[in-house]
């Protein structure tokens, strides 16, 4: 059985990036192509500009080829489809993210919304109580008018009525 490359940098380490191996590999990897006896031929044949996916995952989890060889092809298989799900499972986990980040933008914005609604409706009563105060300093101002001026022309009536009644009774 062959051991895991424990010299790799984050061997035993929490990801602490959203980016797993298979998620930035996924570009590079070459769908298979049937068994891994092909993949090692054509790879070898050709120089292809990326890694395989096997020479991807063997530089990943292994410190040279002869482990990786020496599985079976049944476990080579199991590896790269492993890999190839977690990759899938990367894709699945960044939409849903990305699902969850549009979803608390538009409840910010629909609280945003209800926020300058609140605040509108705050400010209409702050300028409905201004607008009631007013009345009352009007109303007030006026009810004390009104009884200045009755005082006045009561005591201008007081008067005038001794003058009044005298010149009433006079011109009998």
């Amino acid at each position: 059985m062959s051991t895991p490359n424990r010299s790799l940098p984050g061997w035993g380490e929490p990801q602490r990036s959203s980016h797993s191996y298979a998620s930035r590999i996924a570009p590079q990897l070459a769908p298979p192509s049937g068994s891994s006896q092909q993949q090692s031929d054509c790879a070898s044949t050709d120089a292809p500009p990326h890694k395989t996916e096997q020479e991807i995952i063997r530089s990943l989890l292994f410190t040279d080829d002869e482990q990786f060889e020496a599985l079976s092809p049944e476990t080579q298989q199991k590896i790269l489809d492993m890999f190839a799900s977690l990759s899938l499972f990367q894709q699945m986990r960044d939409s849903l993210k990305g699902q969850r980040r549009a979803k608390q933008a538009e409840a910010h914005a629909k609280q945003a919304e209800a926020n300058a609604k609140q605040a509108e409706a705050n400010a209409s009563q702050v300028e409905a109580d201004w607008l009631a105060g007013a009345i009352h300093v009007c109303e007030e101002a006026e009810r004390q008018a009104e009884e200045e001026g009755i005082e006045f022309l009561h005591s201008v009536s007081l008067i005038d009525d001794d003058v009044y009644l005298s010149m009433w009774r006079d011109s009998y």
